[in-house]
């Protein structure tokens, strides 16, 4: 008589024998009563039953096995390891942390209503070391850290608007103004401090304090005459200055800068976030009243300028945090989201993120990458890039041949760089700096540029000098010769000539140095004569105004950029330059570019070794926790430095964090993982959205090698065999114990304690194969314990364990 193991083994080969008839084989993760099932159309899918002798463990009820249920799901006949939702979208963005931002209609939004980018502490690190902050809100210098170091102004200091944060800033004239404060032996006795504030210099070639002290030993702050940041005593000791190769941008132009110390005496400086020096040098302080825009101890190096949001910290801030700072504060509003934690249950890799957003936003126009499409961005212009004849992202010096300034339409026309052009921080990324003295970039004459009734421009402008004539683009030789047409300021206006200057005329808007604008010029020769031309200024329309011309001439003339021809070149910084030819954008076209700018969403990612994931750093495109991703790398390649490179796409931002480990960036493999954005704009109307943020593409399972163990067991005088069923595409191991307790694994010529879960188990071959050595070990009962061994992209089952005992 067939023993009753061996009269199921029976019945799988029958079954193995008909799966292979009708070319449905066994192992696709299906149990051998669900191939019944396939072949009696009807039947419930019941397991085997045992008979004497025999006990099987089927999954159907959970209460007999003891598993981790966050990770196993135990029914239906089967233990299944669980999938990971890397997913975040609609009330998702509910589990986070938000500050500056709401959730609403399935999105996760800016709010201009709470989007305050004052100091406070709903976001600011450390804000609870907050000792000192004056707003200079138009609020008589009061210290809003509730330490109660109220200012008072001498000389000429006074408040101006509009301010960096906030209506108003501290004017400071440089000949005896300064605030002085009270007495903060008491808030600084530590040693180690943090110093935050915005500047903005009337010159960059001159010494001016901003922080001083009425004590000879107090840490100063100072801008030199270099353009370099300084940390020093007031008594003229030097603690370190900032990099020589990294200085003030320039004159006239809002600065966010920041000096940490400890009391280890480790120092670091800070311009726009990102550091620029650091060192040690170990001083002892004497800390006494604080002076702002003096030191207090002669009249030399006063500040004249301006400046912001002052802030002193009682601890050193870290380059995260002081990052954190500058992008939420430079832009009128702002809002940041810290997500949840994905949990994978075990060390696994964090390769991309996958960012939705309903309009592209930070993001370059992807010119002869076609026009971006609803499957990407729900709001997304989907004709923007029709009839674009020239796009100058004006990102590098040079592209291909020295001095050439890309176009990346289709039309390929590159530019010239004259008179050595440099590179600055733009509005999307980079921008050129050009310094009035007949600089420009020069495209050959070509018919994509005129000869024709309809034409648009737009361009991304920061003047800073709006003295004299300050050419903005141009087309042509003069202002009577080969004219097409004229974009420049004339003493700080906005002028506009098309086709000679018969009908010049100005833009309402009033311009001011140190600020970025959007300018987009409509001419539609279709139009009646007194509204052929539009002006738009930040999305907005400023004026529609008079042009005789019915068509611009094909003019022999040169199209320059940055310059008016046969006048004067621009003094600021220029970005993102396009030319439509036989198109005359629409307000709608104009706001979408006007939005691409305007708004933004900075990414940073840790991976973290505890469900806390507090300790971790925050990572950006190079490995540092000054960087931020964003759509400016969504770029068909990532260059050694973590920049775009390549073209634009025009597809919606993946990043792919391998593309960017030549620029130092490093994910490791760990159980948790978190992202944090930070939304910025300029405007209260559109604000900017994500819709969903992914940390896979695919399906992805459980990691750490969860296990599942059977809770009741036999009384057997023999274990006779052991049969064992799995599906999904991993190899789940195994580990045997006779008590419940102590485990045993084959170690190639015994079954030995096993102590190190899933490193000392083994596969269903070695089990089997080697059960009669564990039937002989001591005891009478039988357990099992399986792990589910996935990489995370495997899925894994068990279906039943049959063991052949002798009561």
């Amino acid at each position: 008589m067939r023993s009753p193991l061996r009269r199921v083994l029976g019945s799988a080969v029958l079954l193995m024998l008909l799966a292979a008839c009708t070319g449905n084989p066994l192992g696709d993760g299906k149990t051998g009563s669900e191939l019944g099932a396939d072949y009696q159309p009807g039947l419930p899918a019941e397991p085997t039953p045992p008979t004497p002798g025999t006990k099987l463990w089927n999954f159907l009820n959970a209460a007999d096995y003891i598993y981790d249920a966050d990770a196993i799901n135990v029914g239906g006949g089967k233990a299944v390891l669980k999938t990971v939702d890397l997913v975040h979208t609609g009330a998702d963005f509910n589990t986070g942390d938000r500050f500056g931002l709401q959730y609403a209609g399935g999105l996760l939004k800016l709010n201009a209503d709470a989007s305050s980018t004052f100091l406070a502490a709903s976001w600011t690190p450390k804000f609870s070391s907050l000792v000192g902050y004056w707003k200079m809100d138009n609020d008589a210098w009061a210290d809003a850290s509730g330490k109660g170091h109220n200012g008072t102004a001498g000389g000429n200091a006074a408040f101006i608007a509009p301010g960096a944060v906030g209506s108003h800033a501290g004017t400071f004239d440089g000949t005896g103004d300064k605030v002085t404060t009270n007495s903060f032996v008491t808030d600084l006795a530590a040693n180690k401090f943090t110093y935050t504030a915005w500047v903005r210099a009337d010159a960059i070639n001159a010494t001016y304090t901003i922080v001083g002290w009425s004590a000879n030993d107090g840490p100063a702050l100072t801008l030199e005459n270099t353009g370099l940041l300084r940390l020093s005593m007031q008594n003229g000791t030097v603690i370190g200055t900032s990099s020589a190769g990294k200085p003030l941008a320039g004159a006239n132009i809002w600065h966010h800068v920041a000096a940490t110390y400890d009391s280890s005496g480790h120092y670091a400086l800070y311009i726009n976030g990102e550091n620029v020096g650091g060192g040690t040098n170990l001083q002892t302080f004497v800390i006494s009243d604080l002076v702002i825009g003096m030191k207090a101890a002669g009249t030399s190096n006063e500040f004249k300028g301006r400046l912001d949001d002052l802030a002193v910290f009682s601890e050193p801030l870290s380059a995260s945090d002081i990052a954190l700072i500058y992008h939420r504060q430079k832009q009128k509003y702002s809002g940041v989201y810290t997500s949840s934690v994905f949990n994978m249950g075990g060390d696994a890799p964090w390769d991309l993120l996958k960012i939705v957003t309903t309009r592209p936003y930070g993001k370059e126009l992807p010119g002869a990458s076609g026009n971006e499409d609803v499957a990407d961005y729900d709001n997304a212009d989907t004709n923007l890039m029709t009839g674009l004849v020239g796009l100058w992202h004006l990102n590098e010096i040079p592209t291909g041949a020295a001095n050439e300034i890309k176009d990346s339409s289709a039309s390929g026309r590159h530019g010239t760089n004259y008179n050595s052009l440099s590179v600055t921080n733009g509005r999307f990324g980079r921008a050129l700096k050009f310094n009035g003295n007949n600089d420009r970039v020069v495209v050959l004459d070509a018919d994509e540029y005129d000869g024709t009734d309809k034409l648009s421009i737009s361009v991304w402008v920061y003047p800073t000098d709006l003295t004299g004539t300050r050419g903005i683009i141009s087309k042509r030789v003069n202002a009577t010769s080969e004219a097409a047409y004229g974009i420049y300021f004339a003493s700080g206006v906005l002028t506009i000539d098309i086709d000679g200057m018969n009908n010049r005329f100005t833009a309402n808007k009033t311009f001011a140095v140190g600020n970025w604008y959007h300018i987009v010029i409509v001419y539609d020769g279709a139009k009646t004569q007194t509204e052929r031309v539009s002006v738009y200024v930040d999305g907005a329309l400023d004026k529609v105004a008079e042009e005789a011309s019915s068509a611009i001439p094909n003019t022999n003339s040169e199209l320059q950029i940055g310059r008016l021809g046969g006048s004067a070149s621009l003094i600021g910084y220029m970005d993102e330059v396009a030319i439509w030819k036989q198109r005359a954008l629409q307000l709608a076209d104009v706001q979408s570019l006007y939005r691409r700018g305007a708004n933004r969403v900075l990414y940073q990612v840790r991976s973290c070794d505890d469900a806390v994931c507090d300790t971790e750093t925050w990572k950006g495109p190079d490995g540092k926790e000054t960087s931020f991703f964003s759509e400016l790398h969504n770029w068909s390649a990532i260059s050694s430095t973590g920049e775009g490179a390549g073209s634009v796409r025009k597809q919606g931002l993946q990043l792919n964090f391998a593309d960017f480990h030549a620029a130092g960036l490093t994910i490791a493999d760990n159980p948790y993982f978190q992202y944090r954005l930070l939304m910025t704009s300029d405007e209260g109307v559109a604000q900017p959205d994500v819709k969903s943020i992914a940390a896979d593409l695919g399906t992805r399972y459980r990691a750490g090698n969860p296990a599942i163990e059977n809770r009741s067991s036999v009384t057997a005088s023999a274990l006779n065999s052991l049969l064992l069923t799995s599906g999904g595409a991993c190899t789940p191991t195994y580990q045997l114990s006779k008590d419940g307790s102590n485990f045993h694994y084959w170690n190639g010529s015994a079954w030995v304690p096993a102590t190190l879960g899933t490193l000392q188990s083994n596969d269903v071959t070695d089990v089997q194969a080697h059960f009669n050595a564990f039937s002989l070990l001591s005891g009478t009962q039988f357990f099992f314990r399986a792990y589910l061994n996935s990489d995370t992209t495997q899925s894994c089952e068990l279906n039943s364990v049959l063991l052949d005992y002798t009561p």
